[in-house]
């Protein structure tokens, strides 16, 4: 075995997959617990789906839980959804409590069962054809943080997810060349408020183009809820079952 071989198997390895993914069904931008949740729904059902991560891991703001504290906090009536995505937890009152760690290592090897995760990849623009969102631009997170100027690459999909949370990445690359102002900018805190709002608008923003987890309430203007997640959880699975009905999977 030579240093060269063990080069020459991880560009192979790595080609050959980036290859099959150029052209999908789902294209979820953001690897927090609602796009982890979504790209898990859809590639269980079947759909060609890729999840692209600016970062190097994905989970978002799960790691962090509230202040650090590595505590996922959850509602009662998530248990059993917990339980299908292998998240163990304890009851605490009026609450269902998780280890962030455990449950972020839980999420992404659910994701990974039947979609694909891409790490390191920063998303710089939308595919728009008569206006509707049918793919993603990207460039690679490190050449952006060095500032380097280097051309990015293009991915299609039938839909793209803004899974990007609080900055709503996408929902703002669609305003500037839709030339519509979609985005809001989100309430302030209001957990009971932020966790039933994200739930109940997660869905299509234009032809082509969903949004789940907190790009939701940035965009609609819903309250944030800190660190309570079954929002995000729920957001994520309504977003796929959502993409499902419309591609008729």
């Amino acid at each position: 075995m030579t240093d060269a071989a063990i080069t020459e198997a991880i560009v192979k390895e790595f080609m050959s997959v980036l290859s099959e993914h150029i052209r999908l069904d789902v294209a979820i931008v953001g690897g927090g617990p609602s796009g982890l949740v979504c790209a898990h729904y859809l590639g269980r059902r079947g759909l060609k789906t890729a999840l692209f991560e600016k970062k190097l891991s994905p989970g978002g703001g799960l790691w962090g839980g509230g202040f650090g504290f590595p505590v996922m906090v959850l509602p009662q009536d998530i248990g059993d959804m917990l339980g299908e995505l292998g998240i163990a937890y304890k009851r605490d009152g009026d609450f269902l409590l998780a280890d962030t760690v455990a449950a972020g290592g839980a999420l992404i090897q659910k994701a990974t069962q039947h979609a694909r995760i891409f790490n390191g990849f920063c998303c710089e623009d939308l595919i728009i054809r008569n206006g509707v969102v049918c793919g993603v631009v990207f460039c690679a997170s490190s050449s952006v943080a060095a500032g380097l100027h280097i051309d990015p690459i293009s991915f299609e999909a039938k839909i793209v997810v803004d899974a990007t949370g609080h900055d709503a990445v996408l929902a703002h690359l669609a305003s500037k060349h839709l030339k519509k102002d979609f985005v809001c900018g989100q309430g302030p805190m209001n957990a009971t408020e932020g966790e039933d709002f994200v739930v109940e608008r997660t869905g299509r923003l234009v032809e082509g183009l969903y949004l789940c987890g907190m790009s939701v309430n940035a965009v609609y203007g819903g309250a944030r809820m800190g660190p309570i997640f079954g929002g995000m959880l729920k957001s994520g699975r309504k977003c796929a079952e959502l993409i499902l009905e419309e591609l008729k999977k």
